[in-house]
């Protein structure tokens, strides 16, 4: 018995998406692209982007309690 794994599709946001997904405002999201925080890309001949969700999870980073004011 032969057994085949397949990668996950990864899962593509546009810039409202993004956005929303973070709490935060496209302009936010234009911002992150723009300085280096967050990576995105563009389709082919297309003018609008798209974001990974797992590079927006990465941007999240865990706080420690202690600093929480």
């Amino acid at each position: 018995m032969e057994t085949t794994t397949t990668k996950p599709r990864e899962i593509f946001l546009n810039g409202n998406q993004a956005a929303e997904y973070l709490g935060v405002t496209r302009r936010t999201i234009g911002n992150m692209v723009s300085d280096g925080r967050l990576r995105a890309y563009r389709i082919r001949g297309g003018r609008d982007l798209r974001i990974r969700r797992s590079d927006l999870d990465n941007v999240l980073i865990p706080v420690d309690a202690a600093a929480i004011d």
